[in-house]
């Protein structure tokens, strides 16, 4: 792997300091680790998102030296075949991961008017690509007709999230409340999402009383994973103490602790809800 990669002329950048900080927004890293192939006049080729082991990495760097399915392959093809449904989808995706919004947009469009009636995931994705920009420009209307029409898309249980996400960043506590409320009605034997709402109902003192029934249900669901139970049972321990039952908020937090001996987090939490912080 390290001869492969010698190939390159790497450069490794930390996204948290300057001058890290200017060039991860130059390319739109949204995560870390990433890595983004360029060439000599800093265009974008491909780019790796995430972690991958050398079996899957050395092949997906040998298809990049190749030029298989990279951008300029994706757009020589797209030219030679405007209404292929894999080029549009290849190519929307990772135009949307360039931060490259005008081109995803179109790419999506084109898609969907030349496939209307296809409700796969990859076109869902589409869809729910171009309702999300709407609700970022204001319309709600989009998202709510996707969340409606395609109930059964993994894409709904995005467009819940990323929604909470924006109210709560426009400080728009109702907007977000109802749709944390929505997302848990929408996914109510979903862990995450329930727990979601619980912790968030915490941090807002707000519907803490059915923000316990939830973040209990989520426990119980997590029988058979103790490792991300303590987690959720951390949340119910905090609504405990958020209502004044700080009893039962230590003896909450305790079955955690149990869980998770080590955790200095935990530990921290149960001499808050003792009152033994300073």
């Amino acid at each position: 792997m390290i001869a492969f990669s010698d190939q390159f002329v790497k450069i490794k950048i930390n996204a948290g300091i300057e001058p890290g900080k200017e060039i991860a927004e130059q390319f739109h890293i949204q995560g870390v680790p990433q890595m983004v192939f360029i060439n000599g006049n800093e265009s974008e080729i491909d780019r790796i998102i995430g972690y991958m082991v050398p079996e899957q990495f050395i092949p997906r760097v040998q298809d990049i030296l190749d030029n298989k399915n990279t951008v300029p392959d994706l757009e020589n093809r797209l030219a030679q075949s405007p209404v292929d449904r894999d080029i549009l989808h290849l190519l929307g995706e990772k135009y949307e991961e360039m931060g490259n919004a005008d081109g995803a947009t179109d790419l999506y469009n084109q898609l969907l008017e030349s496939y209307p009636q296809d409700d796969s995931e990859d076109i869902n994705h589409a869809r729910y690509y171009l309702a999300m920009s709407h609700f970022y420009d204001g319309d709600k209307s989009h998202i709510e007709n996707f969340i409606k029409n395609y109930p059964q898309s993994k894409y709904v249980y995005d467009a819940y999230e990323k929604a909470a996400r924006y109210y709560q960043s426009l400080e728009d506590t109702k907007n977000e409340v109802r749709v944390l409320e929505e997302f848990t009605t929408k996914f109510p034997d979903d862990p995450g999402a329930l727990n979601g709402y619980a912790w968030r109902m915490s941090e807002l003192q707000k519907n803490l009383d059915d923000a316990l029934i939830k973040v209990r249900h989520a426990v119980e669901l997590l029988s058979a994973d103790p490792d991300y139970q303590a987690n959720i049972i951390d949340t119910e321990a905090e609504i405990l103490w958020r209502l004044g039952r700080n009893d039962e908020a230590v003896a909450a937090i305790e079955k955690a602790i149990t869980i998770d001996p080590d955790s200095q987090y935990f530990k921290d939490q149960k001499a808050k809800f003792l009152g033994q912080t300073s």
